[in-house]
């Protein structure tokens, strides 16, 4: 998965694509066609729209029939907040790619917070536990429960129960802490939020909404039974 990154994007090596994606594989993606030659040009649009782009990947997950990745596309790639902010989500059946789903974000040079979309700030307060399939289910109930409960019935009492108040913060127009999450929710009509797919693997869980195009993707940090952090691309 990582040569789509390493091979094809950065070293401009676009062979591997026939290795990687099924040859029928469905581009989820506005304006692209479907197949191995469509995903090959989307690439190349990437390339042609950003000629000096680097590819780094920031975070990665497999659950499942997904794999899910966030990267910063830049020319400056030591500058996270500048290029674009990146995710994109692929289906698998056996060791070929099916479906690609595929959102990108303009980065300012400003947040909320100060932090970038991608940095990694939580410190775990001891030596970070071990994640098992049991803590990865449980997780992801915790996140799912909690974003839907907020966005769609506004349950604020969630926000003292399952968010840190030291909450840290990567949406660029929200700042770090619980408080602020709160205001960010009370200030929002509810209802509309679903997702059609939910990925958890080690301390992260991803969720992803929109369907034959992607529009909104939020990545959380689980510590202890508490959101610690949080990352979207939309």
């Amino acid at each position: 998965m990582l040569k789509i990154y390493t091979d094809a994007m950065n070293k401009n090596q676009l062979d591997v694509v026939e290795g990687i994606f099924d040859a029928n594989v469905s581009l989820h993606i506005a304006g692209a066609n479907n197949g191995s030659t469509g995903e090959t040009a989307h690439l190349e649009t990437l390339k042609a729209n950003n000629s000096a782009y680097v590819a780094t990947v920031k975070h990665i997950a497999a659950d499942g029939d997904y794999v899910a990745v966030h990267w910063h596309l830049s020319s400056t790639p030591l500058n996270e907040f500048k290029g674009k902010a990146v995710v994109d989500l692929y289906k698998l059946s056996g060791s070929k790619i099916t479906d690609h789903w595929h959102i990108a974000k303009n980065l300012s040079a400003t947040t909320a917070s100060g932090n970038s979309l991608f940095s990694d700030l939580y410190v775990y307060p001891g030596i970070k536990p071990l994640a098992t399939q049991e803590s990865e289910a449980a997780n992801k109930l915790l996140v799912t429960s909690t974003y839907l409960g907020l966005f769609n019935d506004k349950d604020l009492s969630l926000i003292d129960q399952n968010i840190a108040p030291t909450y840290l913060q990567h949406n660029p127009y929200v700042s770090n802490g619980s408080e602020a999450l709160r205001k960010f929710v009370s200030s929002r009509t509810p209802g509309g939020l679903s997702f059609f797919a939910t990925l958890s693997d080690d301390d992260l869980v991803w969720t992803f909404s929109g369907n034959e195009t992607l529009t909104l993707v939020d990545i959380f940090r689980v510590d202890d039974q508490k959101i610690v952090e949080h990352y979207d691309v939309l």
